[in-house]
């Protein structure tokens, strides 16, 4: 298994740090579907750590992430009845210690590397585009400008260092916010669901 464990009491360092209890911010028009069962190839691939299914283990975040959803529904659809809701997942630790994964301790420059290689589809740098890990945990990278970014540094009109400067969590404090992302069969057989709320 790879491992890169931290130094801090608020990152989790183990898989028995990781929350019983996981959140993911969602629409009501998901709800039927994520009772049926999670979808791992329906994403968006330029994620930052790949296709997959994200959650937290901050229910405030996860809170956000479903407002948004939402307000990103009555947007492109119009449609009014999508509600904000978060559903909370029961983690079975067991299932997750047999599985590879990656657990970020900081937001540095190879975990910049990283995302880009994730958002860019860049084969030639460490990504998870190949689902060589079950799951990933770390920072989220602030996304205000990131695709712009995400290009000049393809372009090479940016260096990796001014890339990891631009996107570190300033938005989204590391590890108060973080994510955790699911890529494989395997691994959303840890998963089962706990409970539904509507959020607001």
């Amino acid at each position: 298994m790879v491992k890169q464990l931290s130094n801090s009491i608020y990152c989790y360092k183990s898989i028995d740090e990781i929350p019983k209890i996981l959140y993911h911010g969602t629409s009501s028009n998901n709800i039927e579907s994520l009772k049926k069962g999670i979808i791992l190839n329906i994403g968006n691939k330029k994620t930052d750590f790949g296709v997959g299914f994200y959650l937290t283990g901050n229910f405030k975040q996860a809170r956000g992430w479903a407002i948004s959803r939402q307000k990103a529904i009555m947007e492109n659809t119009g449609e009014t009845s999508a509600k904000a809701v978060i559903i909370s997942y029961e983690v079975n630790h067991e299932i997750l210690k047999e599985l590879n994964y990656y657990l970020f301790s900081e937001a540095n420059i190879h975990w910049a590397e990283f995302v880009y290689g994730n958002r860019a589809l860049d084969f030639n740098v460490h990504h998870n585009q190949d689902k060589k890990y079950d799951f990933v945990y770390g920072p989220l990278a602030d996304g205000s400008q990131i695709t712009l970014l995400v290009s000049k540094l393809r372009r090479k009109e940016i260096d990796l260092a001014y890339f990891f400067e631009k996107i570190k969590g300033i938005k989204f404090p590391f590890p108060k916010d973080h994510q955790m992302s699911f890529h494989s069969i395997k691994a959303i057989k840890a998963l089962s669901i706990k409970n539904i709320q509507e959020v607001s």
